[in-house]
């Protein structure tokens, strides 16, 4: 069971990939490239980044272990990475950091730092190798102990909010977003976490994103129909703050912020 789905993710993660650079990027990469990675090598780093996690997990604040490292650094061989163009590169990283960060939310891991993932080739080793390790946060962290943290609680508002929303039809969705990490998607690609089925909504039309200052944003990705807030379209390059009870536009799709928490 645990082998099937960690190729399902493999396989939907290869197909997010494809559908991307083959949105940007299809008419300038060479046919090799454009296949870069298997979705049996996919598969391979999604395993060995989700036993990382779970081979590195340390001592939370409460004594219990489920602290989980979020720095992250795939090494390719030299020759495999020659394969590959930055841009598939940095949209391979993209997608591994919330494949990646699914998990560790989903096994209610705790993060003490947005998860980083670094591609990178060596010359010396002859297969993929997947290495986790946490930020000076995460360290200081696991040093400091639980009877002194249980008296001073590290307050956590800014660290990662759940999103709660809902369209005129009444349904509901909900997010988990962590400070600086991966944003939620709002288009009409299944890349994104949020896919609205609409002719009005473009590919990739919004994302919305929590600031390492714990503000929640919103910003326009360029969409031909645009994005409004209570009634205030975006303006390029704006990151507008939401809060709860806004209403949002997305081409014609109405989406309600119910709640932050």
């Amino acid at each position: 069971m645990a082998d099937n789905s960690i190729f399902d993710k493999a396989e939907n993660l290869a197909r997010r990939l494809f559908e991307r650079l083959g949105s940007k990027l299809d008419d300038k990469l060479p046919a090799k490239t454009r296949a870069a990675l298997s979705t049996q090598e996919i598969e391979d780093i999604v395993a060995k980044m989700e036993n990382a996690v779970d081979g590195s997990l340390q001592m939370d604040v409460n004594g219990k272990k489920r602290l989980a490292p979020n720095h992250f650094k795939i090494l390719f061989t030299y020759e495999r990475t020659a394969d590959f163009t930055p841009q598939y590169l940095t949209a391979l990283a993209d997608e591994l950091k919330a494949s990646i960060y699914e998990y560790t939310v989903n096994r209610r891991y705790e993060l003490r730092g947005a998860i980083q993932i670094t591609i990178t080739p060596d010359y010396f080793e002859k297969k993929t190798v997947v290495k986790a390790s946490f930020d000076k946060a995460g360290e200081a962290a696991r040093q400091t102990k639980p009877a002194q943290q249980a008296t001073t609680p590290t307050p956590t508002t800014a660290d990662s909010v759940t999103l709660h929303l809902k369209n005129a039809a009444g349904e509901e969705f909900k997010f988990t977003l962590q400070a600086g990490g991966s944003p939620v998607g709002i288009g009409r690609s299944s890349s994104n976490r949020l896919q609205l089925q609409d002719n009005s909504v473009s590919r990739e039309h919004c994302s919305i994103a929590l600031r390492r200052d714990g503000k929640l944003v919103i910003a326009d990705l360029g969409s031909a129909n645009g994005t409004t807030v209570n009634s205030s379209q975006l303006l390029e390059n704006e990151a507008r703050t939401l809060k709860e009870g806004d209403v949002l536009l997305v081409g014609d799709v109405k989406l309600i912020v119910v709640d932050i928490a």
